[in-house]
């Protein structure tokens, strides 16, 4: 994605050719996702872009004078993508987007808040974000909150002291870790109860992630790189348990 909107191809080698693989003025200012040879990306005018890696340039499938992948902000958020049949956006105008991949809207939820980090899937098809709520003169506070899809509703909440920015992670086990930026790590059951919490003394904004048995990684504000332990053997296997997925 390129600082001053558009795709570049990068070819095995690292060369680049000049013109742009994708042109367009907008700013993809979050991570995208390839789907069956098509890359998905959110942009700072609040559309979700499908563009066809095919070819020596990419073309947008989806039509954006027809409103389709609109939300209505910019989207600062990987997408994730539930199962084969839906890309979730999460976007900077309080909504919950799902979007099949045919560019129509599945559904849309509105939830209170700025979700700044991306949401993961558990294997059930559950969706995971973090909420962060500030108020102007008031310490800022979060949530973790689990949506349901097929019923359309929010299953559950959990609240963080601080603002949650951290792209949870979830083990084998269905436990869900995250941060938040107070520099608590979380554990939380696929119920929505506290396992356990620990302080790290640093925000935590960065995505979880599981390299080894029982060690949950997080990156601090501080530069520092923590591991803690944690009943995980794994990352889980279905869905899409972390930031960009099973990989």
């Amino acid at each position: 994605c390129g600082y001053t909107g558009g795709l570049r191809k990068i070819d095995p080698n690292g060369a680049t050719k000049k013109l742009a693989f994708f042109r367009s003025r907008q700013k993809f200012d979050c991570t995208g996702l390839v789907h069956e040879g098509v890359f998905y990306v959110g942009a700072e005018d609040g559309f979700v872009y499908a563009i066809s890696l095919d070819g020596n340039k990419g073309k947008n499938q989806w039509d954006h004078l027809a409103d389709q992948g609109k939300t209505d902000w910019f989207i600062n958020s990987a997408p994730a993508l539930l199962g084969h049949a839906a890309i979730i956006i999460a976007g900077r105008d309080e909504h919950l987007h799902a979007f099949d991949l045919k560019c129509n809207v599945a559904w849309k939820m509105k939830i209170p808040g700025q979700m700044l980090a991306a949401p993961v899937i558990d294997g059930n098809g559950n969706i995971y974000v973090g909420i962060s709520v500030t108020k102007r003169g008031q310490a800022g506070h979060g949530r973790l909150v689990c949506i349901d899809p097929a019923n359309k509703r929010v299953a559950w909440e959990y609240r963080a002291d601080g603002p949650v920015e951290s792209t949870p992670v979830i083990g084998n086990d269905s436990v869900i870790y995250f941060g938040d930026n107070t520099g608590t790590i979380h554990a939380v059951e696929k119920t929505g109860k506290g396992a356990w919490t620990r302080s790290v003394g640093s925000a935590v904004r960065s995505a979880g992630n599981i390299a080894s048995p029982k060690r949950v990684l997080f990156g601090l504000d501080d530069g520092t790189l923590v591991a803690l332990a944690c009943t995980s053997e794994s990352l889980a296997d279905k869905g899409w348990p972390k930031y960009m997925g099973l990989s």
